[in-house]
């Protein structure tokens, strides 16, 4: 029985039911099937066939869309009023006529809806905009092997368990024909195209990515925090005036234009100049646009300017505005006040976005734990002990239930933060630290998805734009590259803390699981791969080593990439962190011609700064380095100051 339902953890349940949830869909929607026993040897060869195609193709959801869109006699039964401006489009019921998410539509026919928007006088956003140029939505692409083989396993463990428990299954459910005499990799490959291997986050970029994500959990989060609460108070002293009449809306919508100009005249200045940092924050709870500005500024800069020519004159405000055939507040805001900043974020977003992802970027990497672990996350999960810091999550892989697990203050740093983000919506009976809270008093789930890249897009200093999968696969790569490339680390503060503190020991137990295991064997071998290809510092005898080695694999294609993987095992690859740089006498194949080779063994342990040079095992560095700068957190100026905090 464990063999046909295959793994039963949550994860394994959740995907094979939304896979399950799927095929009676379809079953419902394009056969009109209610009953499987009405499944004979014919509609079930037609139902298989179908998952060649993407659900939205199998649902026949863009005909559907095209055709209800089209039907639709009375539009204002799909308006939201968002604000004082054109409605918005309410995709979540044009979704539930269809039988669909909402999110399907919104990503698969952007232009469909879009054009509708603009038909029937609905707000449409700034990027979605470029959808009216299209002439239709794009064409699916041809769906990858493993996708298809994930979807039609699932199916068939279905079809397998209503064929061994049909004695006790509703008989207008029990399979009258043997539904699951069908092989999910047979017809992967036949209908499915090789989905390559998913491009890894290089180390620089996932090093640079994580300096920036600590930066913002030691350096940047308490001042935005504090700045949360001086701007809360500013915004509800202009929200409460005693002046202001209206309604709640209008006296919201007050309030938020005031706080564009408390922003300009208290700028985060802690900010400025910082990698990575959030300035200028120039918004209350809606992101700043420039095309927004731009439309709202129906007064040119010649005219300011002639303004001000004509006050210096000596005329009043009304005449001056009679001048120029513009109202007498507008003139007295651009002379008292100027232009508002147009560049710059919201605080909302900072807050509840940005800061919630660099906190969850600092928990993966430290914790090494899931997914589904991570979004258990309560507050009050981190303690203390005699034995060091602490962390309860849920363990899904074995026992599936709370365990306590060893951490750093790091991780404890950012876990503080989303208890502190959190604290105005928790309650007794829910401590979830992934719900935010909204600034008009409603909360808000934190779905993960996209936010990595898009805080990679704001924190990096790049100009192209980050489409990386971060998968738990990613993080433990990073986990591996801080061992692997610890000298290429440079002042990454994670790495100078994290070793010195806990030890590389605290890790071996990641080595006896699969999946951390491949992430080292990855990492391991495309640290050989980048020495072999700039061999600046290997000895001779190394240099042609690794490059015999890389001859026989290529790190860009998946197969090649495998058996790099596989030869740097089987030649038993081993290297080392020495104060001259990195050796390799302890591969069993290298081992007998290090400098150091004494009683069959490599005496790495008697190593100091100058003895290792000349070693054919070893690969020396280009330039001076300082080994000091891997052990001692005092020579990392982001850890040195998070110390200090820790300890005050």
């Amino acid at each position: 029985m464990v063999k046909t339902i295959g793994k039963v953890g949550p994860e394994g349940l959740i995907d094979n039911a939304a896979f399950v949830i799927n095929f009676l869909r379809l079953l419902r929607y394009k056969y009109d099937i209610h009953a499987l026993s009405s499944i004979n040897d014919a509609v079930q060869q037609e139902l298989i066939k179908e998952f060649r195609y993407s659900l939205a193709q199998r649902l026949n959801v863009q005909v559907r869309l095209t055709e209800y869109l089209e039907s639709i006699t009375d539009p204002s039964k799909f308006e939201i009023q968002r604000s004082a401006t054109k409605p918005d489009l309410k995709v979540a019921l044009i979704a539930e006529n269809l039988g669909v998410s909402d999110r399907l539509l919104s990503s698969e026919y952007p232009v469909l809806l879009t054009k509708f928007r603009e038909k029937h006088g609905f707000y449409i956003k700034a990027s979605q905009k470029k959808y009216l140029k299209q002439e239709c939505d794009k064409k699916p692409k041809k769906r990858k092997k493993d996708t298809i083989r994930k979807e039609l396993t699932a199916i068939k463990k279905f079809f397998r368990i209503l064929e061994i428990f049909r004695d006790i299954i509703p008989e207008q459910h029990r399979p009258s024909v043997a539904l699951s005499s069908f092989d999910p990799n047979k017809l992967a490959k036949k209908w499915g195209e090789d989905g390559g291997r998913t491009k890894n986050i290089p180390q620089p970029v996932f090093f640079e990515f994580m300096d920036r994500a600590i930066r913002w959990v030691v350096d940047y989060a308490d001042p935005l925090l504090e700045y949360r609460d001086r701007a809360i108070e500013q915004q509800r002293a202009f929200f409460e005036g005693n002046n202001r009449g209206g309604s709640e809306e209008s006296r919201w919508t007050y309030a938020s234009g005031r706080m564009v100009w408390w922003f300009r005249d208290n700028p985060l200045t802690g900010l400025e100049n910082k990698p990575g940092a959030p300035y200028n924050i120039v918004a209350w709870d809606r992101e700043p646009s420039n095309e927004g500005f731009s439309q709202r500024r129906t007064i040119s800069p010649e005219q300011v300017e002639e303004m001000e020519r004509l006050r210096s004159e000596g005329l009043n405000y009304q005449d001056i505005a009679d001048e120029l055939g513009v109202s007498k507040a507008s003139v007295s805001r651009l002379l008292n006040q100027g232009w508002v900043p147009t560049e710059g974020y919201s605080l909302n977003k900072v807050l509840h976005r940005y800061l919630p992802t660099a906190c969850l970027a600092v928990i993966y990497c430290f914790t090494a734990r899931r997914q589904v672990e991570i979004e258990s996350l309560q507050a009050g999960c981190c303690f203390d002990s005699k034995n060091g810091h602490w962390i309860k999550l849920y363990s899904a892989k074995v026992l599936q239930n709370y365990q306590v697990f060893p951490t750093i203050k790091l991780v404890q740093k950012a876990v503080h933060i989303l208890e502190r983000l959190t604290e105005s919506i928790r309650s007794e009976d829910d401590q979830s630290l992934l719900r935010m809270p909204t600034f008009r008093g409603g909360e808000v789930n934190y779905w993960q998805d996209g936010q990595f890249n898009e805080f990679a897009d704001l924190v990096m200093d790049t100009d192209e734009e980050n489409k990386w999968v971060w998968s738990e696969h990613q993080f433990r790569r990073f986990f591996a590259m801080t061992y692997f490339f610890r000298w290429d680390a440079g002042d990454l503060p994670t790495l100078s803390h994290y070793l010195r503190h806990s030890g590389f020991q605290m890790t071996q137990h990641y080595l006896t699981d699969p999946d951390w295991r491949l992430a080292f064997d990855e990492v391991r071998a495309e640290k050989v791969a980048h020495l072999a290809l700039h061999p600046e510092g290997l000895s001779n005898a190394l240099q042609e080593d690794l490059s015999k080695l890389l001859s026989e694999g290529e790190v860009e294609d998946e197969r090649r990439f495998k058996r790099l993987i596989k030869r740097v095992n089987e030649v038993g690859i081993v290297f080392n962190h020495v104060p001259d740089g990195l050796c390799f006498g302890e591969s069993p194949a290298y081992k007998e011609r290090s400098a150091c080779f004494e009683n069959g063994e490599v005496q790495r342990s008697s190593a100091v700064q100058g003895s290792c040079q000349g070693c054919a095992n070893l690969c020396s560095f280009s330039r001076p380095q300082d080994p000091e700068i891997i052990i001692d957190a005092a020579h990392s100026a982001i850890m040195k100051k998070f110390l200090e905090k820790a300890d005050a």
